[in-house]
């Protein structure tokens, strides 16, 4: 291996942990518990169950209160929950989706 191409492979190395460091402001880094919440809410929004809201937002509830929820991630898919009684199941839906695949991508 020459040395510019080892130049090079530590500069592309440093760039992508310094962009993933940054955030990037997407969802990176969801707990399992987030990253179910996005799962039942993405399933609920896509069938527009109006009905099981509620036991999503019961689930919210209960892994915040255990700790296994974070505050931000609580608040994130809060907003969902809000967008999906607001009616605006499409992009509730594009929004928990959008949590999803930012774990890939992370």
């Amino acid at each position: 291996m020459s040395h510019q191409s080892s130049t090079a492979r530590i500069r592309m190395a440093a760039a992508l942990l310094l962009l993933a460091a940054s955030g990037c402001g997407g969802y990176e880094g969801l707990s399992p518990a987030a990253y179910d919440g996005a799962k039942s809410l993405y399933n609920v929004c896509n069938r527009r169950a109006e009905d099981k809201l509620d036991a999503v937002e019961s689930y919210l509830a209960t892994e915040s209160d255990a700790g296994r929820l974070a505050p931000h991630e609580a608040r994130w898919l809060r907003g969902v929950v809000a967008k999906a009684r607001a009616g605006d199941w499409e992009e509730a839906a594009a929004e928990a989706r959008r949590m999803m695949e930012d774990q890939v991508a992370w």
